[in-house]
């Protein structure tokens, strides 16, 4: 539950309970009471939701549709908003306004401090835009949202949500956004939600879900972002996932996913982005995600994944990071990977890999970070590497390395091997930076 500044404000002036109470029943006197002790330190008194007319509703005679929309609006009484009965609709904070006849067509109130729930908005039926991201909202999402037919986008990101995601959102033919991330929803990941034809992006990370990854989600033929990450899903990953042919970014790391990484992904021509990191994958690498040429970072880390790191991977032309850390992996580097010529970022430490360093390394010009600790990999280190002039970081430890360091990591920032490695020009070991902390040679503990 996320914190929020208390204004010292007086609270809202005490109504008259004696006559309140010859109206309004006592049940509907009590949530209203808990409703204002809860908002007391807003600018704003709170209204009860059945608040009469106003005269800026009252005003709107021509225009049947945002006189309703009108009087919606109003009827929320969130004290944290400036929207009045004496002041027009057009001044009133995030409300968009447009079309013929006007109607209310966007609510973008995003790092507002709204507290409670808004949810009378679900009536406004020609919605197109609803951004309530970044507030303090709590309770369950409506499933009346679900009847906003010209809804596109739907934010309600970072809140205090809980509840399960309603299936009547997959009603919403019409929506492109879907983002219900950082909340604490729980339950499982809706198979309705397949059903959103024009979805470009579906982010419901961090946000306590369980389950398993509905197949149905591979109907999303315009998807362009599918965000799952830090969740507690469960199951594989699905092949369905391999038809979403205009996928850029898919991250499911951070779950408790099983079983082999599916092949199919490697159909997925559009991807830039794949992260499957922090999960139970077992298996191999699929060499079938070397088709994925426009592919940038490939984050495999912590899993359980074997075999040999496959030497199609060397065809990932604009990969800037490859990060297959703390897994299994068995056999030698494939030289391969020394036709990345973009990558910046290179992590195999914490697997079970044998062999030399492939000299074909030294080819990467643009690497800043070369990390291979904690492996098998024995022979000596391939002077090539010394053509690595933007190399910032080089962790060659815990290996069974021999021979000397090449002169021309000395300017390495941050250099990590066995603390009995010289450098090739040095008689004695060097320890420390010979100008500068440009170097650093030591033993871990």
């Amino acid at each position: 539950m996320k914190g929020a500044t208390t204004c010292n404000l007086p609270p809202p002036p005490r109504p008259l309970w004696s006559d309140v109470a010859r109206i309004i029943p006592s049940a509907v006197i009590t949530a209203f009471l808990l409703f204002v002790g809860l908002n007391s330190a807003a600018p704003v008194a709170a209204q009860p939701p059945d608040t009469p007319p106003s005269s800026t509703c009252e005003a709107i005679q021509d225009n049947p549709g945002l006189k309703s929309d009108c009087e919606i609006l109003l009827s929320v009484g969130n004290p944290y908003l400036d929207w009045s009965s004496s002041t027009p609709m057009s001044a009133w904070t995030g409300v968009t306004i447009s079309g013929t006849p006007a109607r209310v067509t966007g609510i973008d109130l995003t790092k507002s401090g709204l507290r409670g729930i808004l949810w009378a908005l679900g009536a406004l039926s020609k919605l197109e835009t609803l951004n309530l991201g970044d507030n303090y909202l709590a309770g369950r999402i409506p499933p009346e949202l679900g009847n906003l037919s010209e809804l596109e986008t739907l934010n309600l990101e970072n809140n205090d949500l809980v509840g399960g995601i309603p299936p009547e959102l997959g009603a919403l033919s019409k929506l492109e956004t879907l983002n219900l991330g950082v909340n604490e929803l729980g339950g499982g990941i809706p198979p309705e939600l397949g059903n959103l034809s024009n979805l470009r992006s579906l982010a419901l990370h961090s946000s306590h879900l369980t389950g398993e990854i509905p197949p149905e989600l591979g109907n999303l033929a315009k998807l362009e972002t599918l965000e799952l990450w830090n969740n507690g899903l469960t199951g594989e990953i699905l092949p369905e996932l391999g038809n979403l042919s205009d996928l850029r970014e898919l991250a499911l790391n951070g779950n408790d996913l099983s079983g082999e990484i599916p092949p199919e992904l490697g159909n997925l021509a559009k991807l830039e982005t794949l992260e499957l990191f922090h999960n139970d994958l077992s298996g191999e690498i699929p060499p079938e995600l070397g088709n994925l040429a426009k592919l940038e970072y490939l984050n495999l880390r912590n899993n359980a994944l074997r075999g040999a790191i496959p030497p199609e991977l060397g065809a990932l032309s604009k990969l800037e990071t490859l990060n297959l850390a703390n897994n299994d992996l068995t056999d030698e580097i494939p030289p391969e990977l020394g036709n990345l010529s973009s990558l910046r970022g290179l992590a195999l430490r914490g697997n079970d890999l044998t062999g030399e360093i492939p000299p074909e390394l030294g080819n990467l010009a643009e690497l800043r970070s070369l990390s291979l600790h904690d492996n098998d990999l024995s022979g000596e280190i391939p002077p090539e590497l010394g053509n690595l002039s933007n190399l910032m970081f080089l962790d060659l430890y815990n290996n069974n390395l021999t021979g000397c360091i090449p002169d021309a990591l000395r300017d390495t920032l941050i250099l990590i091997v066995r603390n009995d490695l010289p450098f090739c020009g040095d008689v004695s070991i060097v320890m420390g930076p010979s100008s500068g902390i440009q170097v650093v040679n030591l033993e871990w503990p």
